[in-house]
């Protein structure tokens, strides 16, 4: 049975820190493969600068085209809206019953896990990893489960979509902060600059 690694997100844009810690997961052989499954909207997220879907998957393309463990998933694009995780995970077990799944998460969406529509069924059913960023997370604050598996010594990321679009909205350059060919295909098309 082949370990896959959910990683859920709107990925706008996929950037370095989604990169490090898709690669990170692998190494440390938690998973065989990762799935980048780019959601249309995030039923929680009200965000009217976000890119055409069809934009972020060609962005994501660039950005591995050369990682063959780490794949775009597309299902979410097929399935009803709103887009909820516990309706594309049933989807998945039925549709790819000889995969394991478990889900990425990274640590700033833990604070909102609670939110997510049956999310005590999604702990009770699938493991969660959660990647540390520069947040200190307070276990207090989150329900404990055995499926909730926090990386804690996973090298942190202190790299955000959102603080991506603000500083190329800002003109301050990304460069380090986006694969090359992703990068140059973001300025090419003045992506996130605010007219």
């Amino acid at each position: 049975m082949k370990e896959v690694g959910l990683f859920f997100g709107t990925f706008n844009p996929f950037h370095n820190g989604h990169l490090f810690m898709a690669n990170y997961l692998l190494n440390e052989c938690i998973f065989d493969e990762i799935w980048l499954v780019i959601s249309p909207q995030n039923p929680l997220k009200k965000n009217l600068d976000i890119l055409n879907i069809y934009e972020r998957i060609k962005i994501i393309e660039k950005s591995i085209s050369n990682k063959k463990k780490i794949k775009i998933c597309l299902d979410e694009l097929k399935l009803p809206k709103p887009n909820y995780t516990i309706s594309t995970l049933q989807f998945f077990k039925k549709t790819y019953s000889k995969n394991k799944f478990k889900i990425i998460l990274g640590e700033d969406n833990l604070h909102s896990f609670k939110k997510w529509k049956n999310s005590a069924d999604i702990l009770d059913n699938f493991s969660i990893y959660v990647y540390p960023r520069n947040e200190k997370i307070d276990v207090g604050d989150f329900i404990i489960h055995n499926n909730l598996k926090i990386l804690r010594t996973a090298p942190k990321i202190d790299i955000s979509s959102t603080k991506i679009r603000d500083y190329i909205s800002k003109g301050i350059d990304v460069k380090k902060y986006l694969p090359k060919e992703s990068f140059e295909y973001i300025i090419k098309n003045k992506y996130f600059i605010k007219s």
